[in-house]
């Protein structure tokens, strides 16, 4: 299995240095055992809000997540606020 993470800032508020730090501050945990892997964006580190020029800012960068994994696989997702493209699955 392949997990593949790229956190990208939200522009809708803020400015370009406040993306990049929250960027940087945001962290992807990639935990695995052996018949499961859990990915996990986890903005602990960000500041609680920022103040952009339309006024306090609470946007948090996107993670994008790219998972390889064999199609007889089970596949749980538990999420909020995503674009989500599943293919390529065997059913059960």
């Amino acid at each position: 299995m392949v997990v593949e993470a790229r956190v990208i800032p939200d522009r809708n508020c803020g400015d370009e240095r406040a993306w990049a730090d929250w960027v940087d501050r945001t962290e992807v945990r990639i935990d695995s055992g052996p018949n499961s892997v859990r990915a996990t964006s986890d903005y602990g580190r960000l500041e609680s809000y920022h103040r952009g020029f339309l006024g306090w800012c609470t946007a948090r960068p996107f993670v994008e997540y790219r998972i390889r994994m064999p199609r007889t696989a089970s596949l749980a997702i538990k999420d909020y606020k995503s674009k989500i493209d599943v293919g390529r699955l065997a059913a059960r």
